[in-house]
């Protein structure tokens, strides 16, 4: 149950909403991108997608100097829920 909790503490944030709907709306955007259309700096932007990369909501890959993100797979997100 902590394990849920925790889970819609993430999803309470504004920005990581907005963030969520963003990696759907554009898959294989980069940190840099997300940063720059949501308008906050890329370290803020990283610290956010480590919480939802933590809870299976986001896929990260890196190539080369960019990590793109993506939409998680459905597992990710059941295994976080379970």
């Amino acid at each position: 149950m902590d394990l849920v909790v925790a889970l819609f503490r993430v999803l309470a944030n504004g920005l990581r909403l907005r963030l969520l709907q963003a990696v759907h709306t554009s898959p294989g955007i980069t940190v840099t991108g997300l940063a720059r259309r949501l308008g906050v700096p890329d370290l803020v932007m990283s610290q956010h997608l480590r919480l939802l990369a933590d809870f299976g909501l986001v896929d990260t890959r890196p190539s080369g100097r960019f990590v793109h993100v993506h939409p998680a797979r459905d597992e990710g997100f059941r295994s976080a829920l379970v």
